[in-house]
């Protein structure tokens, strides 16, 4: 596993720096490669809990955190072409640890959008989401259940509290 915070303090060494600037600040900056300022900025804005995640602590917009890589890019996956190389683009990341702050490349694993989806259906639902939590039929899907199910289930709530005001 890279140890986020020695790769920040190589490259800040690197950089003629003796400690993290402020982001707001720019002078710094000149004659910094663009990947020495991503692995900067993600070493200042994560921290690493018990589990290993980096989570990200700036700004998080929509639940995720984006660095200058280029252009604005979310935070995890700079992280993972700067310590894993470069992406596939038929492919997406997949966060193992189920963190969507989390910048670990560790906790990340390149997979296709149906895999990916599949997953995150798996982890809310408890089904591989294709198949129905209760019969298993590969009927039309939504909440886990299919539409008979889901139907019946509607059914059962409504005589349940039919008298209820």
């Amino acid at each position: 596993m890279p140890n986020l915070s020695l790769a920040g303090e190589i490259e800040l060494a690197r950089a003629g720096l003796d400690s993290y600037p402020p982001f707001n600040a720019s002078k710094w900056r000149l004659g910094v490669s663009p990947r020495a300022q991503a692995i900067i900025h993600l070493a200042h804005a994560c921290e690493v809990d018990k589990a290993g995640c980096w989570n990200w602590t700036q700004g998080a917009s929509r639940r995720r955190g984006y660095v200058q890589y280029g252009k604005q890019t979310l935070a995890y996956r700079v992280a993972w072409a700067i310590f894993r190389g470069d992406l596939d683009p038929e492919l997406t990341l997949d966060h193992l640890c189920g963190n969507p702050l989390c910048c670990n490349p560790d906790h990340l694993e390149q997979v296709t959008n149906s895999e990916n989806v599949t997953r995150a259906l798996h982890a809310r639902h408890g089904s591989d989401g294709i198949h129905c939590k209760n019969c298993g039929s590969t009927e039309r899907y939504k909440n886990g259940l299919c539409a008979p199910c889901s139907r019946r289930r509607s059914l059962e709530h409504y005589h349940r509290n039919k008298g209820v005001v």
